[in-house]
């Protein structure tokens, strides 16, 4: 399949509030500053509030990515929408991007159709147009994705001057935390099922979708409720008729459990089919494995594996599992032993039991259950010189890094090394020695961007502490970010400091344009910021972030300053 036909024309670039700032599961470019940002929380502290998150593909493979964003997978299409728009292992295109998402849309991924209404309203490679922006965030709205409803609200969209939509996302953003409670109290067990079938029924009546779900698994199987299979079903398929993949999920596992209703392959491929479109992780790897048996439908090997690795680079512990089964034995793809501890690996920090099991026999120590997302890490961090060796050798194998970007990295990783009277040469000996075997992933990805943004760090702290301009645009842009995600003040207040922040970023993209190290800093830093944005706790200190860059944005106005 050809690539998307490139849009026409890429216009100016403003500050954006990336898919990133919403949901900070996407592989984020490491801080340009020292401080190590704190982990995400799964809510704002101090309150009801929840981060919806989208987490996305994090690989550096753009091989495999590209060949799945052109199978019509809609999370490959916005994973290579991203490594375009932040020129990670590609040559940086917004209209590309802009390409990759129109066709993620098009599958009604309503991510994408949200990430397209934030190019339009920003002109980020596009032109800016509200209305086409306004109706990018409807689609992404009418398929029940609450941060669309939010910003048309915050936009003001409608005769009611957003009114409908501030009640819809109240409504969505509260039921959800009533849902997520109610979660809670059945997993811990304070509540019965009978009580527990009450509140998922009221919850379902007021619109939550999720609910009614759950519902109708509950009536499917008598679990506090009477019996009845043939209501559930019902249930499902009306849900799965509006579009709900997590309703096809479901139907496609009944069908091929076979215990509560009769077992039909077949069937349970149609479902599962819509399912993977939605992009259910589960149905992907339960077709995965229809496909893997010929069971339902023609064995197709490739096809499996797609699928598999589709789950497993989002996190799906069971495609895990079979990654790494598949490249331990080889009758399917290579025989490789070090991407099948790799896939077990993951498998086995996300809880799967028999990736345990292979790491046992295979004399392989268990690794660490991944941390608690509380805070920062409290380990060293990597030396700059060892984070720059090990960025070039991954990117030696993986070509994770852009031409330029590589230079980049070579050049200050060996200014760095004569500095400190250190071989290069052998550095890089044992970066290589470290790395060898390793699998091309998200951690791999991870590293690679780490040994630019250390050898970027120097040029930008300089830049940024030297030149007023810079430093004034350093403190705005996240405080403007902040805003954006808390709503401190109101809409006109908000309006300003966007306008001066648009304008600034403005000037100082148009500096760096000349610079494609400086451009690249900036764009990280840019991403950081968002990603800082994202964990803000909406407190007092955030609060008072904002005040201040916006008592400065009214100063520059009042004087006059038409540079601003």
């Amino acid at each position: 399949m050809a690539n998307p036909e490139r849009p026409n024309g890429m216009m100016r670039r403003r500050p954006m509030l990336s898919l990133l700032a919403l949901a900070g599961a996407w592989l984020a470019p490491l801080p340009l500053d020292a401080e190590p940002a704190p982990q995400p929380p799964a809510a704002q502290q101090g309150s009801s509030a929840i981060i919806y998150t989208f987490r996305g593909i994090q690989t550096s493979d753009l091989a495999w990515l590209r060949q799945a964003a052109e199978q019509g997978f809609p999370a490959a299409q916005m994973a290579l929408a991203r490594h375009y728009r932040l020129g990670s292992g590609v040559e940086r295109d917004l209209a590309m991007q802009s390409a990759w998402l129109g066709r993620a849309a098009e599958k009604q991924f309503p991510w994408a159709a949200y990430e397209l209404g934030r190019i339009y309203e920003t002109g980020e490679g596009v032109l800016a147009d509200d209305a086409i922006a306004r109706n990018w965030y409807r689609r992404a709205a009418n398929m029940e994705l609450i941060p669309a409803m939010k910003r048309l609200a915050e936009l003001k969209d409608g005769e009611d001057s957003g009114q409908a939509w501030k009640k819809r996302y109240d409504l969505a953003a509260a039921l959800d935390v009533k849902y997520i409670g109610l979660l809670k109290s059945i997993q811990t067990g304070p509540i019965s099922d009978e009580a527990a079938y009450t509140e998922l029924a009221s919850l379902s009546q007021a619109g939550h979708r999720r609910a009614g779900l759950d519902m109708a698994l509950r009536q499917i199987s008598g679990r506090g409720t009477a019996k009845n299979v043939e209501s559930g079903l019902n249930k499902l398929e009306e849900s799965e008729k509006s579009g709900n993949s997590a309703a096809s999920l479901h139907l496609g596992e009944l069908f091929l459990a076979g215990k509560e209703i009769e077992r039909d392959t077949s069937r349970a491929v149609t479902h599962l089919r819509k399912a993977v479109d939605g992009n259910q992780l589960k149905a992907m790897t339960l077709l995965a494995r229809l496909y893997e048996l010929g069971s339902g439908l023609p064995q197709d090997m490739d096809s499996a594996v797609m699928l598999y690795r589709l789950a497993g680079e989002q996190g799906e512990n069971s495609a895990q599992y079979r990654l790494g089964y598949l490249s331990e034995h080889g009758n399917v793809i290579p025989k490789d032993m070090d991407k099948a501890l790799a896939w077990y690996k993951l498998a086995a920090q996300n809880n799967n039991q028999h990736a345990k099991d292979a790491l046992r026999r295979l004399g392989v120590s268990l690794p660490a259950a991944p941390a608690a997302a509380t805070g920062p890490a409290t380990g060293p961090a990597v030396p700059s010189l060892k984070s720059k060796a090990l960025s070039l050798s991954f990117d030696s194998v993986c070509k994770g890094l852009s031409t330029e970007e590589r230079i980049l990295v070579e050049t200050s990783f060996k200014e760095e090394a004569t500095k400190q009277g250190k071989s290069a040469d052998s550095l890089l000996g044992e970066a290589r020695s470290a790395t060898a075997g390793k699998s091309c992933d998200a951690q791999a990805a991870k590293i690679m961007r780490a040994g630019l943004a250390a050898s970027l760090r120097p040029r930008y702290q300089e830049f940024k502490s030297k030149d007023a301009e810079a430093k004034i645009w350093a403190s705005l842009m996240p405080a403007q970010l902040i805003n954006r995600r808390c709503g401190f003040f109101g809409e006109e207040a908000a309006r300003q400091l966007d306008r001066f922040a648009s304008q600034l970023d403005q000037r100082i993209q148009s500096r760096v344009k000349s610079d494609p190290a400086m451009s690249t800093a900036i764009g990280m830093a840019e991403e950081e910021f968002a990603n800082l944005a994202n964990k803000s706790a909406c407190d007092a200190k955030a609060r008072q972030q904002v005040e201040s860059a916006l008592k400065f944005a009214n100063s520059a106005a009042k004087k006059g300053a038409k540079e601003y």
